[in-house]
């Protein structure tokens, strides 16, 4: 028979959507775990939110913050450093709380002065938080791959060290009076370690 915790034993008894906290972190490297100790107020589900949890970790909170902002903690339990934080890659709207739900609005010119600003969050491990090197570029198309083909991305702001809600103003770059896309796109990497680079895109569509 199949032993105990692997993907293949009977239903009450396997883990979904993983495996045990010993094979994830002591066999295949893993920093973290986490998963529900029990059916008690969540069913089986309490780290079921995963969006929640990407979108709380890629703006630099910490693994325990991400956690707990995206299910409360209850009947959970974690395998891991509460404050490991290695990174930010993120461009999110103010007021959207602890997430930083994705930008991708329409908009009239009316009401660019309250929705014309997206914020930037930019880190690759804190030991490099005065060197990682970030940029902002737009591309008016809604393709990454064919702003790439086309080499139409446009650099708008660059810097050295981490950031944390640094301000950008999006409706700067947009043709006043004229239906439009919108794509940025947030590149963070670490000089000499550009294979490693993270990117963050966010949608935007203007209509006058």
């Amino acid at each position: 028979d199949a032993a105990v915790g692997s993907f293949a034993v009977p239903l009450q008894e396997q883990t979904h959507p993983g495996d045990w906290a010993a094979n994830a972190i002591d066999r295949l490297g893993a920093v973290a775990w986490w998963g529900s100790s029990s059916h008690h107020l969540t069913g089986g589900w309490s780290f079921s939110d995963n969006t929640r949890f990407s979108g709380a970790f890629f703006m630099g909170r910490t693994l325990g913050e991400s956690l707990l902002l995206a299910t409360g903690g209850a009947a959970g339990i974690i395998y891991g450093d509460p404050l490991y934080r290695p990174v930010a890659a993120r461009i999110h709207l103010p007021g959207y709380g602890e997430y930083g739900e994705a930008p991708g609005l329409s908009v009239s010119a009316s009401e660019l002065p309250q929705t014309g600003t997206v914020l930037v969050n930019a880190l690759l491990g804190t030991q490099h938080s005065t060197t990682t090197q970030w940029t902002l570029s737009s591309c008016p198309i809604h393709d990454p791959v064919q702003c790439d083909d086309d080499d139409a991305w446009n650099l708008r702001e660059s810097g050295t060290g981490a950031i944390e809600n640094h301000p950008v103003d999006w409706s700067a770059y947009l043709d006043p009076g004229v239906t439009q896309d919108l794509l940025l796109r947030l590149r963070v990497w670490n000089p000499g370690e550009e294979s490693d680079e993270l990117f963050s895109h966010a949608y935007f569509h203007y209509q006058p």
